[in-house]
C-alpha cells in the first residue's frame, strides 16, 4: 500500500484483525508518500482485505498494489482474473 498515511502509519494497518504484519519499506516510501508492506494471517482474503485496509487507513483502493507473481506463488489468484474465467465450449454442430 502505497499513500498519505503519515503519523498513523503502520499502527492503524496493524491493527486489523487479519494483519499478520506491516512493515514501512524505506525503498518505496518518499515525500508525503509512504509504502507499506503487508503480511496476512489468511492470504487467500488479501483480495477483499486489502481494499478494505486501505479505506480504515483514510487511503483510496488505488493506493493497493499486489504482488501477483508471490501470490501466484501460493496459488491465490483474482476473481477478476480473466484466465479463471471458464466458460463453457460452444456445442458442436
Amino acid at each position: 500500500m502505497t499513500g498519505a498515511i503519515y503519523d498513523r502509519e503502520p499502527a492503524v494497518i496493524q491493527s486489523q484483525s487479519n494483519v499478520e504484519k506491516a512493515v514501512r519499506n524505506e525503498a518505496l516510501s518518499g515525500g508525503n508518500e509512504i509504502a507499506i508492506d503487508l503480511i496476512l494471517k489468511n492470504k487467500r482474503s488479501i483480495f477483499s482485505d486489502l481494499p478494505r485496509i486501505a479505506e480504515q487507513a483514510g487511503l483510496n483502493r488505488e493506493a493497493v498494489s499486489y504482488h501477483y507473481a508471490l501470490l501466484n506463488m501460493y496459488l491465490i489468484r483474482s476473481g477478476e482474473d480473466a484466465f479463471l474465467a471458464w466458460k463453457a465450449p460452444a456445442p458442436r454442430r
